[in-house]
């Protein structure tokens, strides 16, 4: 059935481009701080179960905003693009995500859109979170952030931060799942407030200060909070009370973006309290190395999580989900194609169904490169268009996913020109096709001429809805039911051939 359907219309490729490039955030705004929860595991890891052999399915509520009439949505196709790279990065802590039933939230507010603190981010979230999920929103100013965690509500992602390359996402579940930065107490510098420069040529002081007024569990708006960390020793040997507790993750006191070279280490070096000379270790997800350097979480880190996740968040995971990858054989388009004609007002999309789909997602665009696209989500596989311009070419493709598959990939574009078609009788009697009588009543029967012996014939509402799938006569004759209403219908004919869309108009 065609339950639903969205539109997304980007109507400038300048816009889209200037509202979604990268742009020099601070990329992280969850402050430092361990909570009471990793203050305790870490002091007997072996205490917490952690069933590392199980895989564990996280539901996950993805919410888009814009602005307040509906633009300025992140795409779709970055959305999904985003969710696969968010699951390859937590493959290896067998952790995957998914989407309850497909389905993302949308939410036109100029204010949550770009709201400039976290406690106007904490007030969207309280007013929208989705229960038993971990809630995210993708919004075009996160504080001034590429994206922030509250353990208390949940996260929220600069849209310019979160394309397919990017590790912000898992970096801010990381946060969810308990995880500090590997540079903790350094968020703010030397001082909780960047007030004491560190020139990283001398040695770095025993202790830093830190504030984490608003990352708690809870939220707290009346105290500031600062806290005093032990900065972390190159030798490991106070890796137990420093830094982020892990010792399997190195020295780090880098609290801002940076670069790493061809072995992953900052170009950046830094000196700890006893004057031994160390670079940063980019790959760690939970750093703030750039993009390009992050790869994973460490081995204890992925521990930590798992035993939170088991322990504090149990009613995120699903345990009966049954994942049903989408193959990875693309949709086939089937009309209209190769440029064929097709109205203005009544355009018909159909495609081939995808094993294990669920959902399909639809970019219409008169551009090759669909720089400037019309973005559409339906669970069947046809989709009729609102009306388009008179005479131009316009290029098509589909990409389907389901509530956990999301790496997959567009079939081939095709493309298909408008035309102005008078009356249903001068489009029906065209070199495309026959279908005769048109308008026809309902109970009586009607031939298409050109049809294949082999073809089969599908019949949808005006506004997409299958009336009869699959009708498969010997010779192209089909009866109109008795129960029909009256109306504009629309006739799909699929042979060994072709596939071609007719309106047809039943009457009294």
């Amino acid at each position: 059935m065609f339950k639903y359907l969205f539109l997304i219309l980007f109507s400038l490729s300048g816009m889209k481009t200037a509202l979604w490039a990268q742009s020099p955030l601070h990329p992280c705004g969850t402050q430092g701080g361990k909570s009471e929860w990793l203050n305790r595991y870490q002091q007997h890891p072996a205490a917490f179960a952690k069933n590392p052999d199980s895989l564990h399915f996280v539901s996950l509520s993805v919410q888009l905003t814009a602005d307040n009439n509906g633009i300025g949505y992140f795409p779709t196709n970055n959305v999904l693009d985003a969710l696969c790279r968010l699951n390859a990065d937590f493959l290896q802590a067998n952790i995957q995500f998914y989407v309850p039933d497909a389905q993302f939230q949308y939410l036109p507010n100029a204010a949550w859109d770009n709201h400039a603190s976290v406690l106007e981010g904490a007030a969207m979230m309280f007013g929208n979170n989705i229960s038993n999920t971990l809630n995210t929103y993708i919004v075009t100013t996160a504080a001034g952030n590429c994206g922030y965690n509250l353990p208390y509500a949940g996260i929220a992602l600069a849209k310019s931060c979160s394309g397919a390359t990017s590790h912000t996402w898992a970096h801010e579940v990381g946060h969810a799942l308990g995880l500090p930065h590997p540079f903790l107490g350094w968020e703010g510098g030397v001082s909780h407030d960047n007030s004491v420069p560190h020139n990283f040529n001398d040695p770095a002081p025993a202790l830093v200060t830190y504030n984490y007024t608003y990352f708690q569990d809870t939220l707290i708006l009346d105290t500031l909070i600062i806290d005093t960390a032990v900065v972390e020793l190159v030798d490991r040997s106070n890796c137990l009370i420093a830094g982020d507790g892990f010792c399997d993750t190195g020295a780090d006191y880098l609290a801002s973006r940076w670069t790493c070279n061809s072995n992953g280490l900052s170009a950046q070096a830094q000196t700890d309290p006893v004057g031994e000379v160390f670079r940063s270790d980019g790959t760690l997800i939970m750093s703030y190395a750039n993009d390009a350097c992050q790869t994973r979480f460490s081995e204890e880190q992925i521990q930590a999580m798992r035993a939170f996740l088991l322990e504090r968040r149990t009613h995120w995971i699903n345990q009966t989900f049954t994942p049903l990858p989408v193959s990875a054989v693309p949709a086939t388009l089937l009309t209209p194609i190769l440029g064929q004609p097709s109205p203005v007002a009544n355009t018909i999309l159909s495609w081939s169904g995808v094993n294990n789909a669920s959902h399909y997602l639809v970019q219409v665009s008169r551009l090759a490169n669909f720089g400037v696209t019309e973005e559409y989500i339906t669970t069947d596989t046809m989709l009729p268009l609102p009306a388009l311009l008179n005479n131009r070419t316009y290029h098509w493709r589909v990409r389907a996913f389901n509530s956990h598959s999301f790496c997959t990939s567009w079939s081939p574009k095709e493309t298909f020109l408008t035309a102005t078609i008078a009356s249903s009788r001068e489009f029906v009697s065209s070199t495309h096709g026959r279908i005769i009588p048109n308008p026809v009543r309902a109970g009586e029967q009607i031939r298409v001429s050109d049809a294949g012996k082999e073809a089969q014939f599908s019949l949808f509402s005006s506004s997409g809805i299958p009336v009869i799938r699959g009708w498969n006569p010997v010779v192209g004759d089909l009866r109109i039911p008795e129960y029909l209403p009256l109306g504009v219908y629309y006739l799909q004919v699929i042979d060994e051939q072709s596939a071609k869309t007719y309106p047809l108009v039943v009457t009294q």
